[in-house]
């Protein structure tokens, strides 16, 4: 008989399938545990998740489960087929436990924490929970909300953020046992090991082009920035449903030498453009942004980084020594911290690399999450 290989499942059911920092961190997990040895399979109905993790070579599996239980009419929909979702997802992986040693269960979204975490800990198998949206009236006041408590008393949760552990722990009243502080990490290896090239006034901005994200903000600082300083440049990255709004304003008050704007790169392009980066700038205008990833990595290359308090990172970063901490949803306070991120020593450069690498390290993240994940029960 064909030994089973020991295996980790990830699961999303997302109410909107889109790329960003917690796709990525995810797919760093399932990479990290595969080097390690373990067969890493996503279950889930993420369409973003489903086709990277194909693209890897990991094993997926397309299942059924509703959109996530977030907004009023959704909430109403699960009173009424919450069995069938539940019974698609209980099934699914039923039959993975059959085919393979299942060691961990990792959850992104909240239905299959309602609905499929109680089966897994039943089968003595460890539940990891991650919370990388910000928790607000879609957890607080949901209908679900005690389910969601009860079933935490059996699991582990990841806040991602200073916040959302907050609110977990003050909202929700969620034991503090049952939850562990992981800060995020990047790869400082290759971004450490790579030399500047520094490009005086080109200011970078990426992130997805929607509202939250507060690249029209930027824009708006910039218009203004141009006027004061002629020799500033701005490459904007990203995507979304405020891209042709964002291309608009452009063409309207920036030459093209002002001004580029393309969508995400891949991670080589991308690296090069943080290396000649003068300052980085993460624009999100609410606390939905629970970490950026970007920043870090922007710090790890040497910028200077602008970054909102909206941002998880910005409760670990000393303003105007590691980062300039910028209020978010507020153009003209974004302008004042880029002005004077522009008038800084190279000194912050250093400090900002040298904060990345204390505190930003994935090799440190990795660590922290394998033994979360794997943890005896």
């Amino acid at each position: 008989m064909k030994e089973k290989k020991p295996t980790i499942i990830m699961t999303r059911f997302p109410y909107v399938s889109s790329w960003g920092g917690e796709e990525s961190h995810t797919l760093t997990l399932a990479k990290h545990f595969r080097e390690k040895g373990y067969e890493v399979i996503f279950m889930g109905s993420c369409r973003i998740l489903l086709e990277k993790f194909k693209e890897l070579g990991f094993l997926t599996r397309k299942v059924w489960g509703g959109k996530m239980m977030v907004t009023p009419w959704e909430m109403l929909k699960s009173f009424f087929i919450f069995p069938f979702i539940r019974r698609s997802m209980r099934s699914r992986f039923e039959h993975l436990c059959r085919q393979y040693e299942v060691k961990a269960l990792y959850c992104l979204s909240l239905n299959e924490k309602l609905f499929l975490s109680p089966l897994a800990v039943q089968k003595g198998i460890p539940v990891t929970w991650v919370e990388h949206q910000e928790i607000r009236n879609w957890l607080s006041k949901n209908w679900w909300k005690s389910r969601y408590q009860n079933n935490a008393q059996d699991v582990m949760i990841v806040p991602i953020s200073k916040n959302n552990e907050h609110k977990l722990k003050n909202e929700l009243q969620i034991s503090s046992v049952r939850i562990k502080e992981i800060v995020n990490g990047v790869n400082l290896k290759e971004l450490l090991q790579l030399k500047r090239k520094t490009k005086k006034g080109f200011i970078l901005a990426a992130n997805r082009m929607i509202p939250k994200k507060g690249l029209m903000d930027l824009l708006e600082a910039a218009n203004d920035l141009t006027v004061e300083k002629k020799n500033l440049q701005f490459t904007l990255l990203g995507e979304g449903e405020e891209e042709e709004k964002i291309k608009q304003f452009a063409r309207k008050h920036f030459t093209k030498k002002q001004i580029t704007i393309e969508h995400f790169l891949e991670k080589e392009n991308w690296f090069n453009l943080l290396l000649q980066a003068d300052i980085y700038v993460s624009c999100a205008r609410d606390s939905n942004e629970t970490f950026s990833l970007s920043t870090a990595e922007a710090m790890a290359a040497g910028c200077k980084v602008v970054v909102t308090k909206c941002s998880g990172i910005a409760d670990y970063l000393v303003d105007s020594t590691e980062a300039f901490l910028a209020k978010g949803g507020e153009p003209e306070d974004l302008k004042k911290k880029i002005l004077k991120a522009l008038s800084s020593s190279e000194q912050v450069r250093t400090n900002a690399r040298r904060a990345a690498q204390e505190k930003f390290d994935q090799k440190r993240m990795l660590a922290e999450y394998e033994s979360l994940i794997l943890r005896e029960v």
